[in-house]
């Protein structure tokens, strides 16, 4: 477990060492110059807390479309009515593949007005909507989003290379709704913070930290060296951390590579829900491989892609009873039916240690923005967080709280805190088209 641990250990020195390239890579971000941090700008800044109204925000994403009707009373507070539709329903139509792109739009037009006619919303009435888009896009503005490519397993025809708030727009004019104007295109990570701060004045950052992780600061726009022409004071930026690479790999990480066959991602494949049961599993196969685990059988178990969850790795880190009954169920469950109570404790154990390196560097993630704002950390910062991995995993705020602690000392206890923002993408929308 030493050998192990050591493999994906990570100290204050490391951390010191990760934020300073941190800072290397947002500065060339910043100014367009080549970085694993894009830091694409937003086009927009904060809430004030002072918008008021009612607001709809479209979340699209990769499984189901969320409708939101968000009520602003302009004191930082909101009421929210929500529709939820899944986007590619077994055995019947599927909206990702079957469907002409004006099928697929007049679809989500269909979604919205229908819900807001059932909620007593009168559609002669004007709205202004909020569209968060969960696939790669450029965006010029505010109120533009070119699709780059669709992902997630969707294939809708004549979408890619499209302005997706213009065919959205085209829509609602299409089926006579010209009173809904779509304003605003944003991704999660972004809505995240627009909804947290609009009741939270110190929130300048949000993460996302479930099956993929990401994110935003709000920076003052005269940082952001590569954008011109852009009238407000601060603006905020999508920073595409996923995509930082300027971390130290271990063996599990170049096999993790090898297997799934992609490069890239790299602090992604460190963190992140849909890599640390493939991490995971990794370990438990050079484990066995070695015959430090099963006394080396069920080797042929874990040399399969998936074998191992995060969910599953939450609950076995979460098991106390005396004889680890829990995590043997989940190993009977796998088909290893004659686990000791040593092979047990080292399941658990290198569970442990995956998902502590995973909260780490989220930790100094968030550090790294917290420092670039505020080195001597003189004000307050909260920071909006989405995700299962946050709002689910056993013990891993704690871990995460440690780690910004061990790195910006005792003092980040009052200074930095992390909020849970649930159904933020939805509601981030809405409350984007109220500050346009």
């Amino acid at each position: 477990m030493k050998e192990l641990d050591e493999q994906f250990h990570v100290t204050k020195k490391d951390a010191d060492e990760i934020i300073a390239r941190f800072h290397d890579e947002m500065r060339r971000g910043l100014r367009g110059g080549e970085s694993s941090l894009k830091m694409i700008p937003a086009y927009i800044g904060n809430p004030s807390g002072h918008e008021k109204g009612s607001f709809i925000g479209v979340d699209l994403g990769g499984t189901n479309l969320r409708v939101f009707v968000v009520d602003l009373d302009g004191a930082g507070k909101y009421k929210t009515k929500m529709h939820q539709v899944s986007m590619a329903k077994s055995g019947e139509y599927n909206y990702t593949k079957d469907v002409s792109r004006e099928e697929f739009f007049d679809f989500i037009v269909g979604q919205v007005t229908g819900f807001l006619v059932n909620e007593g919303y009168s559609l002669n009435e004007p709205y202004n909507l909020g569209f968060t888009f969960s696939f790669p896009a450029e965006q010029r503005g505010i109120d533009s989003g070119r699709l780059i490519k669709w992902t997630k397993e969707w294939a809708v025809p004549g979408v890619e290379g499209e302005d997706v708030v213009k065919l959205l727009q085209e829509g609602f004019v299409r089926n006579g709704k010209n009173k809904i104007k779509v304003t605003a295109m944003i991704n999660d990570t972004v809505a995240t913070e627009l909804m947290l701060a609009y009741k939270e004045e110190h929130c300048g950052m949000a993460l996302i930290y479930g099956t993929g992780t990401n994110m935003c600061v709000l920076l003052p726009t005269e940082q952001v060296v590569k954008l011109s022409g852009y009238s407000l004071k601060n603006i905020i930026l999508n920073a595409e951390s996923g995509g930082f690479d300027k971390l130290p790999r271990n063996y599990f990480d170049e096999e993790l590579d090898r297997q799934c066959g992609t490069k890239g991602q790299v602090l992604e494949k460190m963190v992140s829900g849909k890599y640390l049961g493939e991490l995971a599993r990794e370990v438990f196969a050079k484990l066995v491989d070695e015959r430090k685990l099963f006394s080396g059988k069920y080797g042929n178990i874990f040399s399969k892609v998936n074998a191992v969850n995060t969910i599953q790795m939450s609950k076995i880190e979460a098991d106390k009873s005396g004889g680890l009954e829990n995590v043997e169920k989940i190993l009977r469950d796998m088909n290893i039916n004659d686990s000791s109570m040593q092979d047990r404790k080292l399941v658990q154990d290198a569970c442990a240690i995956v998902s502590t390196r995973s909260a780490k560097i989220i930790a100094i993630k968030i550090s790294a923005f917290v420092k670039w704002l505020d080195p001597e950390l003189r004000e307050e910062h909260t920071v909006a967080v989405d995700g299962s991995i946050y709002e689910n995993y056993y013990g891993i705020k704690n871990r995460v709280n440690d780690m910004l602690s061990e790195i910006l000392g005792e003092k980040a206890n009052g200074k930095v805190r992390l909020e849970l923002a649930k159904d933020a993408s939805g509601i981030g929308a809405a409350i984007a088209a109220a500050i346009v």
